[in-house]
């Protein structure tokens, strides 16, 4: 008989012993329908890092909040951990400032709370996803010598402004304009409506080079590349 295959890490390449979840659940509203996406992990990749998943939400609903985003199971969910387990709330408080608020016309509003996020954490999760993503659609793993982009994040009032936002991203990364229209014609990967959309280039001759956006809670644009680059970064 032939020996199974072992299934390795989809993010280090080591011996999978778990399944990781991309995006993370803690994201996903488990009272709604979803296509999961599940990649083969090590323990380090899966299990070891879900308080960075619990980050992640945080940032994610933070940044994409308003009144409908609020009433939702997510944030509900965000609020009792925050009861639960307040430490990691906590040191979230403590990097925040008072800022005072004004319209465009100048009329005060008054003051409300800035956070600051950890950026480098966020991008870890960022950089999750993309790799999980990516050995998800190719089947492999995305090299540990390929570079991975940080991450820039917009955010738009509406699905149309987040498109708009992916046209300014290609042109701003000066692509062709083939390699544009191929993007642009890509179906929107859903992994639940409204919650979590991707859409992806990988390119077909050099397959480490890739593109991602991630559109989150229909506000937050999230948008990454890699490849072996050195001006890309921002």
């Amino acid at each position: 008989m032939k020996k199974k295959k072992k299934k390795i890490c989809y993010f280090c390449g080591k011996e999978a012993t778990q399944g990781e979840h991309i995006p993370p659940k803690a994201i996903i509203d488990k009272n709604r329908k979803y296509t999961p996406v599940v990649v083969p992990s090590c323990p380090v990749h899966n299990s070891e890092l879900s308080k960075d998943d619990e980050y992640f939400r945080w940032f994610t609903l933070s940044a994409a909040a308003d009144d409908s985003l609020i009433k939702t199971y997510q944030f509900k969910k965000m609020m009792r951990q925050m009861k639960r387990k307040p430490k990691l709330f906590i040191n979230i408080a403590r990097h925040s400032v008072i800022k005072e608020v004004h319209t465009k016309g100048g009329i005060y509003l008054g003051k409300v709370p800035i956070f600051e996020f950890d950026r480098d954490r966020v991008q870890k999760s960022v950089e999750r996803l993309t790799r999980g993503f990516y050995f998800s659609h190719k089947g492999l793993q995305l090299s540990p010598e390929t570079e991975v982009s940080n991450f820039n994040f917009y955010l738009e009032e509406s699905r149309n402004g987040i498109f708009e936002l992916i046209k300014k991203n290609l042109n701003y990364l000066q692509l062709t304009n083939e390699i544009i229209e191929a993007i642009q014609s890509l179906p929107i990967n859903i992994i639940q409506e409204d919650v979590f959309e991707y859409r992806f280039y990988i390119d077909k001759e050099n397959t480490s080079s890739s593109i991602w956006f991630y559109m989150i809670y229909n506000r937050l644009l999230l948008t990454m590349v890699t490849g072996t680059f050195k001006q890309i970064d921002s």
